[in-house]
């Protein structure tokens, strides 16, 4: 996304520039977290997940 405004949007981007910039920063922080929690459970608590949902779950 940061690269598609700098290359579709540049004039906006510039005017707008320093919202966007905090606002991809708090998703690209808020998206690493999530992931890392969802692993730790993956790795961690495979065996107090119920089956079912551990496949489905993985296969998304």
């Amino acid at each position: 996304m940061e690269f598609q405004f700098g290359t579709n949007w540049a004039p906006f981007s510039e005017a707008v520039g320093d919202f966007f910039g905090s606002i991809l920063g708090f998703e690209a922080s808020m998206a690493l977290m999530l992931e890392a929690g969802f692993l730790g459970i993956m790795l961690f608590g495979w065996e107090r997940v119920i089956a079912l949902r551990r496949q489905s779950r993985t296969l998304e």
